[in-house]
């Protein structure tokens, strides 16, 4: 879809729901190659997060716009702080989400996944407002930050070790044996 910097193009995927841990290595090669250099910890994305940083990249310097049905988890824990780090970066901003829904349709084995909605845009060419979206409720926004709330873009990022001096945390140690 080639475009120049004063065209207006829209473009809108619907990409695989694949958290990190379903992907091939197919996939994991895909994301290495359009994020490795922006995020050591690429192989800790969903799928997804490929699209958004190719949409990145084809709308800078552009009044293109991008957005993706995005499964959820990309704007929660520590993918928020890995993805959002990138793409929020270098003028580009969200300018419209929908809050988290269960996606429906009517194919054979419904996905049954929980997606957001996310628009992003190049601010130097967009000055149209930012909306989120709440079930029936849409609100107008000054700045929708990577957890998909009005407010600052502030990312809480993963440290390895414990800030105080309290026992580390980790998965297995978290399962409840019931």
């Amino acid at each position: 879809m080639p475009h120049g910097e004063d065209d207006e193009v829209y473009l809108f995927g619907n990409p695989p729901y694949l958290g990190a841990k379903k992907q091939n290595e197919d996939q994991k090669a895909d994301l290495e190659l359009v994020l490795g250099k922006y995020c050591d910890k690429y192989k800790s994305l969903d799928y997804i997060s490929g699209w958004f940083m190719k949409g990145k990249k084809y709308i800078y310097n552009t009044k293109a716009r991008c957005c993706f049905v995005t499964t959820n988890s990309i704007c929660q824990g520590e993918q928020a702080a890995l993805l959002w780090t990138p793409i929020l970066s270098d003028h580009c901003e969200i300018i419209f989400a929908y809050h988290s829904f269960k996606w429906v349709n009517n194919a054979k084995n419904n996905a049954g996944v929980v997606v957001n909605i996310i628009g992003i845009a190049d601010m130097r060419f967009y000055n149209k407002g930012k909306w989120l979206f709440n079930d029936n409720i849409k609100k107008k926004a000054k700045n929708i930050n990577a957890y998909l709330t009005e407010g600052e873009s502030i990312l809480v990022e993963r440290k390895p070790k414990p800030m105080f001096d309290l026992p580390e945390m980790s998965v297995e140690k978290m399962k409840l044996k019931i």
